[in-house]
């Protein structure tokens, strides 16, 4: 028994066999080729680790981008200056400012990848404190430094001032930071002038007041100005008083110096109205004048005048006149002569002259002067004067001597006459 093939098999026909022999020839190929490449990729494998090691050594030797700053925080005073940041990287930098007080003035170089920055900040003239902020840019990367600069500062020596009312300068020192220049403002008096000078730890004010002219105190305030800063200070002067004692005096006939006293704090003048008044001494205190002896025979009077401002002080000075009187006028002598005095009644110093020279000045006794006549051994009377004379007097004394005569018994008889 057999069995029929079905229609259609391969076994049916000669051309079956053919085509089942191509493919089991091409799946056997692709096989060899599947094991070709196998064994290939596992001889290459070494050479592909060895690719990726170098690589990775690459990598490391392409270095990656940096930016550093030196410091990220700068103070300053409030003084105009310069400062430096130090910047490290390897891309291009670029700076921005957040703040025009601030600026940069310059760079340097010092290597490859580091440069020094420089940037000036203006004086801060502000009482407050300021910030702005440096940037430095590059590539994906940003550094910022924070610069703070303090606010301006003024310090005046005293602000306060008392001046005497006689006037005179005042000094402040001043000092301070962030101003450029030192000024003056305040109220405008006739009385005080200010002028201002540098000095190595700053400024000198020199004020000068004037010697016041009021019995009130005066005041007046400056301000100094710094930048945007002031200083108020207050001048003071005090109040000036002025007072003269006695406000008469009398003085004698013959002369004689006296003294005032003055109280006070400021300066002031004299005049006097009569030349036979002078002042002798110029102490402040206690100033001293003359009065010459008087030239008259009734009281005179001067004024010494102290003027300090509109203030004047006047003091009346009253001299006594002058007066001298002697007695007897005339005198009678015998040819003996002899001694004799005068009566001399006088508020005067006198000289005494005498026109014989027979007729001398035997006493000075200023009230009671003595003189003496010598003999008279000739035929005649003779007659000498005697003359007493101060600053505005003149008194005369006639004395007459009788002459010797052998008739009336010889000169042993004559005596000096009585007067």
């Amino acid at each position: 028994m057999y069995s029929t093939p079905l229609l259609g098999s391969d076994s049916m026909h000669p051309k079956s066999s053919s085509r089942q022999g191509r493919q089991a020839t091409a799946a056997l190929v692709r096989s060899s080729i599947l094991c070709l490449f196998s064994l290939l990729l596992l001889a290459a494998l070494p050479l592909m680790q060895g690719c990726s090691s170098g690589s990775d050594d690459l990598e490391e030797i392409v270095e990656a981008d940096y930016l550093e700053v030196a410091t990220t925080a700068v103070s300053l005073t409030a003084d105009a200056q310069t400062f430096t940041v130090s910047v490290s990287a390897n891309v291009t930098v670029g700076v921005s400012i957040s703040d025009s007080w601030l600026t940069q003035s310059g760079k340097t170089a010092a290597s490859t990848t580091t440069t020094t920055y420089t940037f000036a900040a203006a004086a801060n003239s502000s009482a407050s404190q300021r910030t702005a902020t440096i940037t430095f840019s590059g590539s994906s990367l940003t550094r910022t430094v924070t610069v703070t600069q303090d606010g301006a500062t003024l310090t005046v020596s005293q602000t306060e001032v008392a001046v005497a009312a006689a006037g005179g300068t005042f000094e402040l020192k001043i000092s301070g930071t962030g101003g450029s220049a030192i000024s003056v403002s305040g109220d405008e008096v006739d009385w005080l002038t200010t002028a201002v000078s540098s000095i190595s730890s700053g400024y000198t004010l020199t004020g000068t007041v004037s010697e016041t002219v009021l019995t009130e105190s005066r005041t007046t305030t400056l301000i100094i100005i710094y930048g945007d800063i002031t200083q108020s200070v207050v001048v003071t002067q005090a109040a000036g008083y002025f007072e003269v004692s006695p406000t008469t005096v009398s003085v004698a006939a013959t002369g004689e110096t006296f003294a005032l006293n003055i109280s006070t704090n400021v300066t002031y003048t004299v005049s006097i109205s009569a030349d036979w008044l002078t002042q002798a001494s110029t102490d402040s205190a206690a100033p001293t004048f003359t009065a010459a002896a008087t030239t008259e025979t009734n009281s005179r009077t001067a004024t010494i005048t102290l003027t300090w401002g509109d203030i004047a002080q006047s003091v009346t000075v009253t001299q006594e006149g002058g007066y001298l009187t002697v007695s007897p006028t005339s005198i009678d002598l015998s040819a003996e002569g002899g001694t004799f005095s005068l009566g001399v009644s006088t508020n005067m110093t006198y000289t005494v002259s005498i026109s014989a020279d027979w007729l001398a000045q035997t006493g000075t006794t200023a009230f009671a002067p003595e003189f003496t006549a010598a003999l008279n051994d000739g035929n005649s009377r003779r007659t000498a004067i005697i003359t007493l004379t101060c600053s505005c007097l003149v008194r005369t004394v006639t004395v007459t001597q009788s002459a010797y005569s052998t008739s009336q018994g010889g000169i042993d008889d004559y005596v000096i006459e009585n007067w």
